[in-house]
């Protein structure tokens, strides 16, 4: 069953509470067709609307960066 941005944010807001936003990362199956592009960047508004910069980061990168401890 597809989701569609207003589905993932319930399942993004669902996942922060019990692991936190620390332990979550942004992941995608690009280049399936099913996906969002060429709409990902406003997909990954959608989803993270009411998250900060810092924390959007974080799920973008950041989280990634220090789980396999590398630099951006």
């Amino acid at each position: 069953e597809a989701v569609d941005a207003a589905g993932l944010n319930d399942y993004f807001r669902a996942a922060l509470g019990p692991v936190g936003i620390d332990h979550v990362l942004w992941g995608s199956d690009y280049p399936h067709d099913e996906g969002t592009p060429p709409y990902s960047r406003e997909s990954i508004r959608a989803v993270f609307n009411e998250v900060g910069e810092d924390e959007l980061r974080d799920v973008l990168a950041g989280n990634a960066a220090k789980l396999y401890d590398f630099d951006l």
